[in-house]
Parts: structure tokens; C-alpha cells; sequence
């Protein structure tokens, strides 16, 4: 395994011990998780995983270099969920954004993070339910697994490109 490889790796199993991705996952589908047969919840789970690791693992490694995430404060809901509010300075500009935490036996899990105010959970919701409106599972996934040449870009049924999350935290103007 070379040097790059080893990193991903590593960063991977660190979010693997950071993030409840059963509970993304199931959050992503909304309603059409219970319709789904534990199967097509196996498959789907890691579909998304998958792209979940293709599209942010090799960003992180490319993008990060020490920036340092400020703390400013957390709201605990329910004796099992809390969600932490911070920000990072990304090439000037102050970047909000929230980690919304569930406790499990473990320790606190993190199932989303909301930048400037968009949820990922609810932005691939969306796009998942849209795709599931007009098309099957099996068509989501193999979605999911063919988006490894341009993992960031949206979900649109014709394949034409849309705006992503982070491509609209890159370009809003922030007021901070």
C-alpha cells in the first residue's frame, strides 16, 4: 500500500470511530428505509459508505493543511443527542457549521454535519428521494457506486451537473 493509500486508510477508520454511518444512512433514505428488506439495507449502507469514502476522504487529504476547528459552544436536546457549534477558517473566510451528535454505549456519535447552515443528511435526503420517485433502489445504488470518477457532484437524473454543498460553501460570501 503506498503513502496515500495508508493516509485515506487511516483517516477513514478514524471517521468509521467518529461517525454513526447506520444512522446516516438510514436518516439519507428517510421513509423508504423501512421499506427495504435488511438486504437492500446491507447494500444500500454500503453503497453509500462507499461513496461517502470516495467523495470526501481524498478531499480532506488534499484540502486540509492545519486549519483548526474553533469551538463555540453545544446544545445538548435529549440525554442522547447534542449538537456542537464551530467553524474553521478556510482560506479567509470563516466557515460555520454544526455536528449533530447521538450517544451511543460508546461515546458520542456524529450522524450529520450542517455547513453554513445546509444539512448534508437532509441535502442527500433530497436528492435520494428524487432519484427514488422516478427510479428504483438498484438505480440509487449503482448511482452511488458509479460516482467515483466525480463523487461530489449532485445526484440529477439526466446526469447533468449540479451544485453540491461544498461547492456553495466555497462560493457564498460570508458576512463574519
Amino acid at each position: 500500500m503506498d503513502r496515500r493509500a495508508e493516509k485515506e486508510e487511516k483517516l477513514w477508520r478514524l471517521s468509521e470511530a467518529l461517525f454513526d454511518y447506520p444512522v446516516m444512512s438510514r436518516l439519507v433514505l428517510g421513509s423508504y428505509w423501512d421499506e427495504l428488506t435488511p438486504p437492500q439495507q446491507k447494500a444500500f449502507f454500503n453503497a453509500f459508505t462507499g461513496f461517502l469514502r470516495r467523495a470526501y476522504v481524498p478531499r480532506l487529504l488534499e484540502r486540509y493543511s492545519g486549519q483548526r476547528l474553533y469551538y463555540e459552544g453545544q446544545q445538548i436536546l435529549s440525554p442522547s443527542r447534542a449538537v456542537v457549534e464551530a467553524y474553521v477558517f478556510w482560506k479567509t473566510r470563516k466557515i460555520p457549521f454544526s455536528v449533530h451528535m447521538v450517544r451511543r454505549q460508546a461515546g458520542w456519535k456524529i450522524y450529520d454535519i450542517s455547513v453554513i447552515g445546509i444539512s448534508a443528511v437532509k441535502n442527500y435526503r433530497a436528492q435520494f428521494r428524487w432519484l427514488l420517485l422516478s427510479g428504483t433502489l438498484d438505480q440509487l445504488i449503482a448511482r452511488l457506486n458509479d460516482r467515483a470518477s466525480d463523487p461530489l457532484s449532485s445526484f440529477s437524473k439526466s446526469g447533468a451537473k449540479s451544485t453540491t454543498l461544498f461547492q456553495i460553501a466555497r462560493q457564498t460570501p460570508h458576512p463574519f
